[in-house]
């Protein structure tokens, strides 16, 4: 069962109805007792630490919380996220569907890389990846799956 090994990383995309990400956040922690990785990129304060006061404005940080909590689920929400990402903790990255989740990688060199995999048993679905120069680059890992949907 996936019990403690579950964390919920809930990113909010600002299309909520008034005080429902509040409620979202409460009935993960509160009445269900997951652990919840909150994400907002609107969120304009300082020291984001994924909780709903302070949530992360980027998948990369949820993805290291993640890890650290033995957590290994980070679900993104529809939306286009432009980061570079490195996975280096076996863990599940998945979105709801490629045609409502992309991430898109910085250029800033000619040899950026949108996804970095480092670590065995990684799971990538339902995500739309595109980059400057190289979208996914596994590195001396096994055990990887990438799937579209």
């Amino acid at each position: 069962a996936i019990g403690e090994q579950l964390t919920c990383v809930f990113v909010d995309h600002g299309l909520l109805r008034l005080d429902e990400a509040a409620q979202v956040m409460e009935t993960f922690a509160a009445h269900m007792h997951v652990k919840v990785v909150h994400v907002d990129a609107s969120y304009g304060g300082a020291s984001s630490d994924g909780s709903r006061s302070k949530p992360f404005t980027s998948i990369a940080p949820a993805i290291a919380k993640a890890a650290i909590l033995s957590a290994p689920i980070v679900a993104v929400a529809a939306g286009s996220y432009v980061e570079n990402l490195v996975i280096d903790r076996a863990l599940q990255l998945v979105g709801r569907c490629p045609s409502k989740v992309s991430i898109k990688g910085l250029s800033g060199t000619i040899d950026a890389t949108t996804l970095a995999v480092r670590a065995n048993g990684v799971t990538v679905r339902g995500l739309a990846i595109e980059g400057p120069a190289t979208a996914v680059m596994i590195q001396g890992a096994k055990d990887v799956m990438m799937s579209g949907g």
